[in-house]
């Protein structure tokens, strides 16, 4: 992997990618445009639906692109999730009350529906053990494959399960090479590799929605994992000389590889982070929590030729939907004027 410093001074102009036009080249007002999105968001809410609204219905009916209501409205996505009250969008009083209305009414639907499912949990239980005392030879054979399909499935699980233990791993001797550093180094000793991967597990995400991934889901997995690693990095608070390592995803070559290979500055901790986010405020978003002592070191891997592009995602990550694929090859380019310490383009080798 060769690597090479993609570096600017404050009188030189950084060139970034175009971005999508705004709401207001749209010939929508922005605030026009955001009370529509709002009023679209209350009218699913009290319509009574128990279907999830989606991201990508949301932006087709306001006539904007998905990436235009990640960039601009992005404000507006927890109470599109659910996790924010929808009362709080709106000042009148009648669609408060019918809000709050709709709200008892789903807790009351959604108690019964889990009574439900109980019952036919219990049900299923019941008929289960019916079914297992009255098997016959004759069903062993089916039974034998359905018994290593169960297999398969655990081995999947067990290795996902494996990659966290590994992670877990490296914290610890990271701690212990840490500690080690303030004891006196002694002869033919070699010195600690300070750095600590932290990976985002996007595997693990595809693994567990299936060959067909819902990209709401998928994004919310995503966006769920990105958090904590973001608390986790802020643990370090008080370590001196701390460097972040940011590797820009961008689907086309193996974060673990990049991880193991990249080498730690002399007396810096490396905190080297696999950050699957394309535009500008995706990033500023997560770089503003991190503490301000901390160095930031963004990596980003290139591929000149799209067959060997496509050839590198058929091999290392399959499921990933098609708007993620397309999103990483749209990406903002990071530059040094978002406030990074340093930004670093490197080429990509057939296998990385």
């Amino acid at each position: 992997m060769s690597n090479y410093k993609q570096g600017t001074s404050l009188d030189q102009q950084a060139t970034e990618a175009p971005l999508e036009a705004s709401p207001e080249a749209t010939g929508i007002q922005g605030n026009e445009r955001r009370k529509l999105i709002i009023d679209l968001i209350i009218e699913h809410y009290i319509s009574g639906t128990s279907k999830k609204l989606k991201l990508k219905d949301l932006s087709k009916r306001a006539g904007i692109s998905r990436q235009a209501l990640d960039r601009y409205y992005d404000d507006l996505k927890p109470f599109i999730n659910g996790s924010r009250s929808i009362s709080e969008l709106t000042d009148s009083h009648d669609k408060k009350v019918e809000i709050q209305t709709q709200s008892a009414i789903n807790k009351t639907e959604s108690h019964y529906k889990d009574l439900i499912a109980r019952n036919q949990a219990r049900y299923e239980a019941e008929l289960k053990e019916g079914i297992n005392r009255h098997v016959t030879t004759l069903m062993n054979n089916d039974l034998s494959l359905l018994y290593s399909h169960t297999i398969s499935n655990s081995l999947e699980r067990q290795t996902l399960l494996n990659n966290e233990y590994r992670n877990t791993i490296s914290e610890l001797e990271l701690k212990l090479a840490l500690a080690i550093d303030q004891q006196p180094t002694r002869a033919n000793v070699a010195p600690p590799k300070n750095n600590l991967t932290f990976n985002v597990g996007i595997e693990e995400i595809c693994a567990k929605l299936g060959k067909t991934p819902d990209i709401d889901a998928f994004e919310d997995a995503k966006d769920e994992q990105i958090l904590e690693t973001r608390k986790k990095l802020t643990t370090f608070a008080n370590v001196p000389n701390v460097r972040a390592v940011i590797f820009a995803e961008r689907y086309i070559s193996r974060f673990n590889k990049f991880a193991e290979e990249y080498i730690t500055r002399p007396n810096e901790t490396a905190l080297v982070v696999r950050l699957p986010l394309f535009t500008r405020t995706e990033f500023l978003n997560f770089t503003k929590h991190l503490p301000r002592t901390f160095k930031i070191t963004v990596c980003v891997p290139h591929c000149i030729s799209d067959i060997e592009k496509k050839a590198q995602r058929e091999f290392m990550i399959r499921n990933i939907p098609g708007d993620e694929l397309k999103a990483a090859d749209k990406a903002d380019a990071p530059n040094i004027s978002w406030g990074f310490d340093e930004v670093i383009n490197f080429k990509i080798s057939q296998g990385d």
